[in-house]
């Protein structure tokens, strides 16, 4: 019995990977392609403007993908490229005296 769930495992595995991976084009779909603020289709990743409710930790990659499907039905996440989602979070975590400083740095 367990021989046998050891030889289904990397193909489990492998359709989970596939699935994730279709959510996610449905998700980037979804939202456009580009980043909200300067366009670009480069390094995406999802934001939640208003704060995401969950631990993204206790989430496998299928599972986030389906909430973030979940969410972009909702109008609650946008895609920002790598740049604009980092500095939009820094501001809104540390305000604009202390991220300056930071990047004084």
């Amino acid at each position: 019995m367990g021989r046998d769930r050891a030889k289904r495992a990397p193909y489990e595995a492998g359709w989970r990977k596939a699935a994730s991976d279709k959510i996610q084009q449905e998700v980037w779909t979804m939202l456009g392609g580009r980043c909200a603020v300067c366009g670009t289709t480069e390094e995406l990743e999802i934001d939640h403007p208003a704060g995401r409710t969950w631990d993204i930790r206790k989430y496998s990659r299928w599972q986030r993908w389906r909430r973030y499907r979940e969410e972009a039905r909702r109008g609650e996440v946008r895609l920002l490229c790598k740049r604009d989602n980092g500095h939009d979070g820094n501001r809104r975590r540390w305000g604009k005296k202390k991220m300056a400083a930071g990047e004084a740095r």
